[in-house]
């Protein structure tokens, strides 16, 4: 019955190391700032190291052992006797990474990390060897001055029984193996159960109205999610979460295009409710809506001029970050140029005052974020539907918008022979542009394009909330 219950207090710390490195990627993916794609657990090529692996959007990949010991691991010499010599479970770890490392080269090796997460510092891994020995070694063979024969020749106790260690019961050929898989070691102080709780509820608390319910219901979903065959991701978490987000909370979309014939990739929080990742229709009713949080916009991607007569995804998205409202901003890498197209398109002007771009909330932003989790328009075919969704979408928007505002007012007409005209002629225009989009656009268009300015009107940058009033 102890045992038993000692194993289950193991599977107990092991979720809660893991619970809390969600949370807080969740933090992070929330408020748009860079963290780890995804995580997985028995899922790597390197025996003993695929407890939990982490994978970050530089390529590299985190491998986590998870231990909750309260005895030493092991009290025998750090040298290997003959007899009664059978490996301890950190052995049997650091064996498998001295052979994976004897093989490994240096691109291979600056994919990983190796992290050996334990409560505390002071258990032996052999007499007179400690894992605060072993850490510090570890931050030793990290600094990129270091030189093997000062490590051969130093005089120091646990540094000759860490070689001993290494050497005799893991498999290590020398000194230059041992830096080698060392300098990808971390010894990581995740606390007790207590302490990894309160992390998590401190990241959950920033985004959530009751992080005790979150954290139990993050918990309950890497229970049943985690296998051998499937990833957990920051947007799919928080799909099963969104209806426990602060109204507050901050939002957001990226639009990321990396070359200039390469894909685009879209993603955020936007929309978290359907299948189809950052709907156009979506991203336009948060970015342009005027109820809710502080909404990102996020351009990772150059401006290019396109053909007059062709709605572009550049256009579509420069529309879209004309007529942000409320507290809503755009972060966009080289700005400026966005800027001084938006103001060579339409005169410096939409039609409100003569300085409408001069207090535009744009902003400089030159890393772009990868969560891994995108929407990808492969072709031109699929970036140009894209633009049309986009432009559909903001079309209805300003539509909804105009009808709301004409309605109210008419309702303060107060005679009524001539609100009865007015309704009746309002009901069959209103009928007629219902029915047909193209016929609103072309109205917009023509109300916010004189001919006689020579702008084109095909972009309708002019056509958005904050022209609805005209």
């Amino acid at each position: 019955m102890i045992r038993r219950f000692r194993l289950e207090q193991k599977g107990l710390h092991e979720k809660l190391v893991i619970t809390t490195r969600l949370c807080e990627m969740l933090d992070c993916f929330i408020e748009g700032r860079t963290t780890p794609v995804e995580m997985g657990c028995e899922q790597g090529d390197i025996p003993e190291w695929d407890d939990f692996i982490v994978s970050h959007p530089t390529g590299l990949f985190e491998h986590i052992q998870i231990k909750k010991q309260s005895t030493d691991f092991c009290t025998k010499n750090s040298t290997r006797p003959t007899t009664n010599n059978d490996l301890s479970v950190v052995d049997k770890a650091f064996r498998s990474l001295a052979n994976w490392t004897r093989q490994a080269d240096a691109a291979t090796l600056n994919t990983r990390q190796f992290v050996f997460s334990v409560p505390g510092l002071g258990l032996h891994l052999k007499r007179e060897l400690t894992l605060s020995h072993l850490e510090e070694l570890c931050t030793l063979c990290k600094q990129d001055g270091i030189i093997i024969d000062a490590l051969e020749n130093r005089n120091d106790g646990p540094t000759t029984r860490i070689f001993q260690w290494l050497t005799t019961w893991c498999g290590f050929d020398n000194w230059t193996h041992i830096r080698k898989a060392l300098q990808l070691v971390t010894i990581r102080l995740n606390g007790s159960d207590d302490d990894l709780k309160a992390r998590a509820l401190v990241a959950l608390d920033r985004h959530f109205a009751d992080p005790q319910r979150v954290h139990e219901l993050i918990l309950s979903y890497l229970t049943t999610q985690t296998s051998d065959t499937s990833a957990i991701t920051c947007r799919a978490t928080l799909h099963h979460l969104r209806d426990m987000l602060r109204p507050e909370s901050v939002t957001w979309t990226q639009y990321y295009l990396g070359t200039i014939s390469g894909p685009w990739q879209i993603s955020g929080t936007h929309d978290l409710e359907g299948p189809d990742q950052e709907s156009a229709q979506q991203v336009v009713n948060k970015m342009w809506g005027s109820h809710g949080s502080h909404r990102l916009l996020r351009v990772a991607a150059d401006y290019n001029q396109s053909s007059q007569a062709i709605v572009s995804l550049p256009t579509a998205i420069m529309r879209l970050a004309l007529h942000l409202q409320g507290a809503n901003q755009s972060l966009m890498s080289s700005q400026d140029v966005w800027r001084t197209n938006a103001e060579h398109e339409i005169g410096h002007t939409l039609g409100v005052a003569e300085n409408d771009l001069e207090h535009l909330p744009w902003r400089n932003s030159f890393t772009p974020l990868d969560q891994g989790s995108h929407r990808k328009l492969i072709g031109l075919q699929a970036h140009r539907q894209e633009a049309l969704s986009l432009a559909e979408a903001m079309d209805c928007s300003v539509w909804e918008q105009v009808v709301t505002k004409l309605t109210t007012r008419l309702s303060n007409i107060a005679c009524n022979d001539l609100l009865t005209e007015i309704d009746a002629m309002w009901a069959i225009w209103k009928a007629q542009l219902d029915a047909t989009p193209s016929l609103r656009s072309t109205l917009f268009s023509q109300l916010l394009y004189p001919q006689s300015e020579g702008k084109n009107p095909f972009h309708s940058l002019r056509v958005g909330p904050r022209t609805v009033e005209l």
